[in-house]
């Protein structure tokens, strides 16, 4: 049985990765619809890193509630 430090933290690795897949599609749909681009460009230019901080803020809190209230 895992500990509860354990647990926690693969839960809050778990939780970052889909905020990290869950922002970057986010990014990637925002670039389509703001310039007009194509897919492939989109997908050539959205990065992590590129994303900017209040939006990895906002996916966070936002995921958090979503996870601890489902």
């Amino acid at each position: 049985m895992l500990s509860n430090k354990k647990r926690n933290a693969s839960f809050l690795k778990r939780n970052t990765a889909l905020v990290h897949i869950f922002s970057t599609q986010f990014n990637k749909k925002l670039l389509l619809l703001k310039y007009h681009i194509t897919r492939e460009e989109a997908i050539e230019n959205t990065n992590i890193f590129k994303i900017p901080p209040y939006y990895k803020l906002f996916s966070v809190v936002y995921y958090m509630f979503f996870f601890f209230y489902l």
